[in-house]
């Protein structure tokens, strides 16, 4: 790990918890692994999005071995190099978290990693992410305007019921949340 990673490791273990921040300070090194990976949700809204934390864990880089998979790589089964804890990778796991939210409707989300903690003992990490998502952005109202008006107003007869059919089969309505859609 180049200096810059342990800096930014440095600075991540200061958010773990004061009391393991000094520890952590000193131990995290190329060989800290990562323990576990979880979520927890700050929002219970009726506009509230939860993906599975199964979900989650498929749309980020980092990783950490299940049961089965711990037992195997503590006999010296398997490649432990793929949960190796890096600190570059969980600050892009933020931002492709921050990136899923927002492409739900949620434009003021917010995600961090303070809760994570440091055993120097196991030389591993704990990740725990809590997601904020903030007020949802929700569909006041759905119009296609022309220059002169609504759209299905200024077209001819045979063009307006295409419109119109067309329109109706959008994936969106008044008082859903906007999200990004095909």
């Amino acid at each position: 790990m180049g200096a810059g990673a342990a800096a930014v490791a440095a600075g991540i273990i200061c958010c773990a918890s004061p009391a393991q921040a000094q520890i952590g300070l000193l131990a995290v090194d190329a060989n800290t692994r990562v323990r576990s990976v979880s979520f927890v949700f700050a929002d219970d809204g009726p506009h509230s999005l939860r993906f599975a934390a199964d979900d989650l864990r498929e749309r980020i880089a980092t990783r950490a071995p299940g049961t089965v998979r711990r037992l195997l790589l503590a006999v010296g089964i398997g490649d432990a190099r793929r949960y190796v804890f890096d600190p570059v990778e969980l600050q892009r796991d933020v931002v492709r978290l921050r990136n899923l939210y927002s492409g739900e409707g949620y434009l003021r989300v917010g995600v961090d990693y303070a809760e994570s903690s440091y055993d120097p003992a196991a030389n591993a990490i704990a990740v725990r992410f809590r997601i904020r998502q903030g007020p949802a952005i929700i569909i006041q109202d759905v119009g296609f305007r022309a220059d002169r008006g609504y759209l299905a107003t200024v077209l001819d007869p045979e063009t307006r019921e295409r419109w119109i059919r067309f329109r109706d089969r959008t994936s969106f309505r008044t008082g859903d949340r906007f999200t990004a859609f095909d």
